[in-house]
Parts: structure tokens; sequence; C-alpha cells
């Protein structure tokens, strides 16, 4: 998750100094730099938050099941 996310930042920040060099210049060549990098952002965030998704779900499976023990070892008591 850790390294997920810091390659993103790193992507984002890449990928925004060669919008602005684009963006300056009007160099055509550079556009199909920039697309490229666009896309390879847009897979990264996917890939972050389908790690984010994994791990809240197995954090709540993990919170139900130990809510689930206490609830069987407290039934006798009740």
């Amino acid at each position: 998750y850790k390294k997920a996310r810091s390659e993103l930042k790193k992507r984002s920040t890449d990928t925004l100094r060669l919008q602005k060099k684009v963006g300056r210049k009007g160099v055509v060549g550079r556009n199909a730099d920039l697309q490229k990098a666009l896309q390879e952002v847009n897979e990264r965030k996917a890939i972050l938050e389908e790690a984010e998704k994994k791990a809240l779900r197995a954090a709540l499976i993990e919170e139900r099941s130990r809510y689930c023990v206490f609830v069987t070892f407290l039934k006798p008591v009740v």
C-alpha cells in the first residue's frame, strides 16, 4: 500500500511537470508522452484504490470475527 501510494505520488508530480512543459512550449512530441503519463497515473490510482479496498475489507472481516467471538463467549454468561 505504501509503495503504491509513493509510486502514484511520484508519477503525479512527473506528469504535472510534463504538463507544465507541454503547456509552456506547446511541443507536439511531448503530447504523446503526456498522454502516456496520464494513463499510467490513472492505472496507478486504480491499483491503489484496489489495495485500499482489500485492506479495508480485511480489517472489517477481522473486526466482525472478533465481535462474533466476544458474543459467543458472552452468551453463556447472559
